[in-house]
């Protein structure tokens, strides 16, 4: 049962090097574009690194990301290195805070591979955002789990000045890891001290009072400063109580229960295949937690463990079943920490079972209270693994293929690739992929944010003469205008004159301005989210994006520093000119 040195390092690089290979197919998208973009017009300061970022409270996740941005900018190489090492990392945690609590076994390695190369870890590896902050806060809550647990067994003060130092650095880059507040109470009451006396938990838990005083106050920094801000209102309104309920249960049903076993549900449609998978791999479990109680009753508080701290997970992340949907509850980067909870307990209950199970071992048969294996049970695990590898192998390529980051590698590789070589083409500010950069991200999805932060000499354009444009799969090329609508105004304007055109622009069109202007100067529509239209001297057009529409009432035009002509405004949307 004890295992060789050799062995966590040996899994240790196996998962870096995994993780890594799993990076390099992925790119920076959605949040990683927006705050490189933000910082690069924001000071960073306290107030910045504190305020609400879509209802969170990550200081320590803002500042790292802006360290690395000052060393590195956008640059995915050192990015997919990180991301590897955080990964890493968190598998050392998990392992080293089993050994505190069971001694160094082999099994709790495989309680970290499975942990590590759970399906739930995929879609993580493929974000920098994800990695640099919910995984790198895991590893750190993980980290105070497997220090806290050193103190509680040796009482020496390092490692009580290391479990505090975690936690606080786990809590400054997400303030989700506040429950670790509460699971390491758990952890110790259920887990470590199973099998003794509530009267004597309740002692040990007196004398170790230290760590619930300095966890305590650091929570209390936290959440007092997470309540009096504006964190929860920037949050959204919280959902109904059905909405929770429905979204703690499918997330816990049809989520965690099914990654266990290697496949990601989310990624297939709905079937009466995936429903009879959904309540197979639940009974698994049942059958699970009632033979592992039967064989060794002491593990009753392990399951306890495991099940208080994944619903509270799942209760916390309820409140956003609104704005999340019930149907995304079975996301699995959502899961993240349940699947290290889920880990940790699995790996005390095997090794309690078995141990209880080599101890019932009768004496007379030499090896059978060591190894105590039928060929049934063999056969019947060897079959279980060889359906889950084959699941999670599918589950594993249809992430990867979802993956936005994979999507944003693609587009920005095709760019560069069908980038002319003996141009300098001007781009229009159209607005990335969906996939790429969220559009109610706006104006941080548009390409005139997301581009220049790769390629510093991009230059951009609002007029149709001149302006190139990136399609869906990235290949770039002259503007194409197709015309939906129509409005012939044949008026002039002076400066700071306006004019309403009696035109609708629905959300996401474009609009086009066939204009002649005396001198360079701009066109602006005050009453949308139209961008300013740089106007050149002399006869062309210009085209801008309208990310909200414009409504019945018309689209009202403002001329600013030049007298300008326009004769027509039509509506429509832009894509490359096919070739010929």
């Amino acid at each position: 049962m004890i295992r060789s040195r050799w062995l966590l390092p040996a899994v240790t690089a196996a998962v870096f090097a995994t993780t890594w290979l799993l990076a390099r197919q992925s790119f920076f998208f959605a949040d990683d574009f927006l705050f490189a973009d933000y910082f690069i017009h924001n000071r960073v300061t306290v107030e910045e690194l504190i305020r609400p970022w879509f209802g969170h409270l990550m200081p320590g996740y803002i500042l790292a990301d802006v360290v690395f941005l000052k060393l590195f900018g956008l640059s995915w190489a050192p990015a997919a290195l990180i991301i590897a090492g955080i990964h890493a990392g968190a598998l050392v945690a998990l392992v080293r805070c089993l050994d505190a609590a069971q001694q160094a076994r082999r099994l709790n390695v495989l309680a970290g591979i499975a942990f590590s190369f759970s399906i739930a870890q995929v879609a993580p590896a493929m974000w920098w955002a994800a990695s640099l902050n919910n995984f790198a806060a895991l590893a750190l809550c993980i980290s105070t789990l497997g220090c806290l647990t050193r103190w509680v067994v040796r009482r020496r003060v390092q490692y009580l000045v290391a479990a505090l130092a975690t936690y606080g650095a786990a809590v400054a880059f997400s303030e989700k890891s506040l429950l670790f507040s509460l699971f390491s109470v758990l952890w110790c009451f259920l887990v470590l001290w199973r099998g003794r006396r509530l009267k004597a938990r309740l002692a040990l838990l007196r004398t170790t009072w230290p760590a619930w005083a300095g966890i305590g106050l650091i929570s209390l920094v936290v959440v007092v400063r997470f309540v009096t801000g504006s964190y929860l209102a920037s949050s959204g309104e919280a959902a109904s109580t059905a909405e929770s309920a429905a979204f703690v249960g499918w997330g816990l049903v049809g989520g965690l229960v099914p990654s266990l076993f290697g496949t990601d549900l989310w990624l297939f449609h709905s079937s009466p295949l995936t429903w009879a998978a959904v309540v197979l791999a639940n009974l698994v479990v049942i059958v699970l937690i009632i033979v592992s109680v039967r064989r060794q009753p002491a593990v009753v508080g392990v399951w306890g463990f495991v099940g208080i701290c994944v619903l509270l997970n799942q209760v916390a992340l309820s409140r956003r079943a609104d704005l999340l949907g019930i149907q995304n509850a079975g996301l699995l980067r959502y899961h993240i920490e349940n699947t290290a909870i889920v880990w940790l307990g699995l790996a005390v209950i095997a090794s309690s079972v078995l141990l209880a199970r080599v101890d019932r071992a009768p004496p007379d048969r030499e090896g059978a209270g060591n190894r105590p294996r039928s060929r049934t049970t063999l056969v019947a695990t060897g079959a279980v693994l060889v359906v889950c590898g084959a699941l999670w192998v599918q589950s594993t390529v249809l992430t990867v293929q979802a993956s936005p980051g994979h999507e944003a590698r693609l587009w920005i590789d095709r760019v560069a690739q069908t980038w002319p070589t003996d141009a300098d083409p001007k781009l229009l500010n159209f607005p990335v992929p969906g996939g790429i950069v969220l559009s109610q991200m706006y104006p941080y999805n548009m390409s005139k944010r997301v581009l220049p932060q790769l390629m510093p000499d991009v230059q951009f354009t609002d007029q149709t003469s001149q302006a190139w444009v990136a399609g869906i799969d990235g290949t770039i090329g002259p503007l194409k205008f197709f015309r939906t609508a129509e409005a012939d105004i044949s008026t002039c304007l002076a400066d700071g004159e306006s004019v309403t055109v009696p035109i609708s622009v629905p959300s996401g069109y474009w609009v086009l301005i066939d204009y002649q202007a005396e001198a360079r100067g701009a066109l602006v529509a005050p009453h949308s989210e139209l961008d300013p239209l740089t106007l050149e001297a002399g006869s062309d057009g210009v085209v801008g994006y309208a990310p909200q529409g414009v409504p019945d009432g018309g689209l009202q035009l403002t001329a600013k520093g030049t007298s300008v002509c326009l004769s027509t405004v039509t509506v429509g949307l832009v894509d490359v000119a096919p070739k010929g």
